[in-house]
């Protein structure tokens, strides 16, 4: 009975904290009748918040640097984020600045990819949303699994969704496009068709300042070929690195990788709280900060390693060589998040299961014996279409109207 007692008080307070947020909301909504939306004021947050990364950060970089006429602010909650921006130029808010909240209540426009928690949502009723988000998905996702963090909504999230109207999400093709509206449960005219903020980057039709970017410029000193190891995370396991659990044996295998010319960069997924075994060798690998954004450092390597992680369909746009490494396939497919495809199907590149395999088949790659480039050609023109930011913008103007 204490038990059963104890769930109704956290039911009860849960549902006072949420009618306290309709409350508020509620309030807000009417301010926008002493402070009318403006569709010239764009806000714009990435990763709940805390990173200036992924989709959003080259959205707001292109935007801020383009020839679009509008008023444009990065919101953060990280101190150093917030300090770097500054220290740049950027317009960039904290979450609870009052003028930040007098620039949330004035947007048009409300920019994520993550999130609508990536802003300080409360203040956000009546703007259009636009939801850039972050990978196409191989693994499920939102309605195609039950365990998805998307699919567990709150009442927060239904308190939210109460005054979030006018919301979007971008799809990078056809094919995506029927698979977001899916997951997210949107109607399809929702789901706006261009092409990633962050894969123009990487075509170089949008350009960033990398010299802010330490981490890069210390792999590029190292003059040797960069191969990004970037595993996804599990929802029932830890991951294990390169697949192995003998520290002594993945780092004798770095020390051979290292020696034969190349330099390993690796960073693990948000979720993941493991990032590497205990007595792995820094020496031979450079992990990155989970907060790094990870494009400037992909769109220099020469070789990706994954295993189920969204971020190989980018890679796709610089048409160099992956090495899929699904150590625990049956299990991530039966047991784990399970995938929306066929793997063999859509992992264009050479398979690999044990540490062992990976410097003989860096090697095949170096000496051009290993060549996915058709297959990686198709995929790519599957999962994405061949519209510039213009299009983005076009979309959404004409969404703003």
């Amino acid at each position: 009975m204490k038990t059963i007692r104890f769930i109704a008080k956290i039911l009860r307070l849960r549902l006072m904290s949420n009618m306290f947020l309709l409350a508020i909301r509620s309030t807000l909504r009417i301010a926008n009748i002493f402070i009318p939306r403006d569709n010239n004021v764009w806000i714009v947050g990435s990763w709940f918040g805390e990173r200036f990364a992924d989709n959003s950060r080259y959205f707001y970089e292109e935007m801020y640097n383009g020839k679009y006429d509008k008023e444009v602010y990065w919101i953060t909650k990280n101190k150093s984020v917030y300090e770097k921006l500054n220290a740049r130029g950027y317009k960039v808010l904290r979450f609870w600045s009052i003028k930040t909240l007098y620039i949330h209540l004035k947007a048009g426009l409300i920019i994520y990819d993550m999130s609508y928690k990536d802003v300080n949502y409360l203040f956000t009723s009546g703007a259009v949303h636009f939801n850039l988000w972050h990978g196409i998905p191989l693994k499920k996702i939102g309605s195609f699994t039950k365990s998805s963090v998307i699919q567990k909504k709150s009442l927060l999230d239904f308190v939210n969704s109460r005054f979030t109207i006018n919301e979007y999400i971008l799809a990078t093709s056809v094919f995506t496009q029927n698979i977001l509206k899916e997951a997210f449960e949107v109607q399809v005219e929702n789901c706006i068709i261009a092409t990633y903020p962050r894969n123009l980057y990487l075509e170089d039709l949008i350009k960033i300042e990398e010299k802010h970017d330490h981490y890069l410029q210390s792999v590029l000193k190292e003059n040797k070929k960069i191969v990004l190891y970037l595993p996804t995370f599990r929802d029932k396991s830890k991951v294990k690195f390169f697949g192995e659990e003998n520290v002594n044996i993945i780092n004798q295998h770095l020390e051979q990788i290292s020696n034969s010319g190349y330099v390993i960069v690796t960073k693990m997924h948000f979720a993941e709280t493991l990032y590497h075994q205990t007595g792995i060798s820094v020496e031979n690998v450079i992990n990155l900060p989970s907060d790094y954004d990870i494009y400037p450092m992909l769109k220099y390597a020469d070789v990706l390693i994954t295993d189920y992680s969204s971020v190989y369909f980018d890679y796709l746009t610089l048409n160099r060589e992956i090495i899929f490494f699904p150590y625990d396939l049956e299990y991530y497919k039966n047991e784990d998040r399970g995938l929306l495809f066929d793997y063999d199907e859509f992992t264009p590149g050479e398979k690999i299961m044990n540490i062992c395999e990976v410097l003989p088949t860096l090697i095949k790659i170096s000496n051009k014996e290993i060549n996915y480039s058709e297959d990686r050609l198709k995929l790519k023109n599957l999962i994405f279409c061949n519209r510039g930011f213009d299009s983005l913008v076009s979309a959404i103007l004409k969404i703003l109207k």
